[in-house]
């Protein structure tokens, strides 16, 4: 029998519910789902405990989720690692001290494996205050220095650690493996959406206000690079410029970003044609997805970016910022606008405006693409190919 624990200590003991503990939950649940089709392999959830890893009998929904069973209280326990088991630390793991419990694993013949989801602590420093690019950093390093594996979550990150590595441990090129494999992009499986719970007054009115205008949505959380404050600026233009459109800004509130978020507070198209979340469920934000005319994602650097995929799995179409990792998400035939040239943004929703047509019919193209279930199939392969069993459906 096959053993694999996966990390997700910041994801079971914090209330975030952003890109990585989307990941992290949604990949546990199907890697606990194909284990057990397989016979042959044990998925487990574990957090870490000073200098220990402890088993959790279930890693509990977050609030926003729809759970898809009753809850049960969730039980923690220390585990004896046994040489040959599979770690797999999938969650932000940089926030904590987590090297003692990983040497202790190590030393016990564990092996360990990362999912990588982006450097940009380590390339734009900028954007982060400077404990959280220091801790980063270490945590990197020592990643790579011991590492038995490393799957990241798109070709851009693989080939930017690959350059790292190349920089500053050219010894260990060659040595340590290095994957990539795209997150899945299905917002809510078929057993999630079976529940309809009620959306919230359909958000207070959004979808009513101004009902056969444009609807422009924005989903990430509210920090420096993800450049809302720009998107803003280009819609206050259309907005001087006569042109009726809806801005539907969905996100939790970051760092960063005091002037951005008074800035939202206090607009004066605030719940006419401006409208702002930062709660929203995962029933909500599928709502959102299926009501707006496209997704607008201005990123200045992405490890991946969740939300132009799960656009793209409901068939929305989407502008982007013209960056590599956006064109190897959202592939040639998104639509794209230049970040040194901010009026092709405005130029596009001004097309959108007048129902020119500016996105490409054939997008996304199929197979661009899949669900949670196939990527964690995928990332298994890569972590233990050699007890991983192709027909577990």
């Amino acid at each position: 029998m096959n053993r694999l624990f996966i990390e997700c200590t910041r994801t079971a003991h914090s209330q975030l519910h952003t890109g990585i503990q989307r990941f992290v939950r949604r990949t546990l649940h199907h890697a606990q789902e194909i284990a057990r089709a397989c016979g042959n392999l044990t998925v487990t959830p574990v957090v870490i405990d000073g200098n220990r890893f402890m088993r959790l009998s279930a890693l509990a929904p977050h609030p926003h989720e729809n759970p898809r069973e009753p809850v049960a209280p969730v039980e923690q326990t220390e585990i004896d690692f046994l040489p040959g088991d599979r770690l797999l630390m999938i969650d932000a793991a940089w926030h904590l001290d987590a090297w003692p419990a990983l040497h202790a694993a190590h030393a016990q013949g564990v092996r360990i494996h990362f999912v990588w989801h982006d450097l940009i602590p380590l390339l734009h420093p900028e954007f982060f205050d400077a404990h959280v690019s220091t801790r980063f950093s270490h945590y990197l390093s020592q990643a790579l220095e011991h590492a038995d594996g490393i799957v990241a979550v798109s070709r851009t990150v693989r080939d930017q650690l690959a350059e790292h590595i190349a920089s500053t441990m050219p010894a260990r090129q060659g040595k340590l493996r290095l994957g990539w494999n795209h997150p899945g992009s299905d917002l809510l499986d078929d057993e999630m959406r079976s529940s309809k719970p009620s959306i919230r007054a359909k958000l207070t009115g959004m979808t009513s206000a101004m009902p056969h205008t444009p609807l422009l949505l924005s989903v990430s959380t509210l920090e420096p690079r993800k450049n809302h404050a720009l998107l803003l600026d280009m819609c206050e233009q259309a907005w001087a410029d006569g042109l009726a459109l809806r801005l539907c800004i969905v996100g939790k509130a970051g760092w960063k970003v005091e002037s951005l978020l008074e800035r939202l507070a206090h607009h004066p198209e605030k719940e006419r044609q401006l409208f702002v979340w930062h709660d929203l469920t995962d029933h909500e934000l599928d709502y959102c997805y299926r009501h707006a005319s496209c997704l607008v994602y201005p990123s200045l650097t992405e490890g991946f970016g969740l939300p132009i995929a799960e656009a793209g799995w409901m068939g929305l179409p989407v502008i982007l910022s013209d960056t590599p990792i956006h064109r190897e998400v959202g592939g040639p035939l998104a639509s794209y606008f230049d970040l040194a040239q901010p009026q092709q943004l405005l130029q596009l929703i001004a097309k959108m405006c007048s129902a020119e047509n500016v996105f490409d019919p054939r997008w996304p193209e199929t197979g661009r693409f899949h669900g949670w279930r196939q990527s964690t199939e995928k990332l298994l392969q890569q972590i233990i190919p050699e007890s991983f069993c192709q027909g577990a459906n």
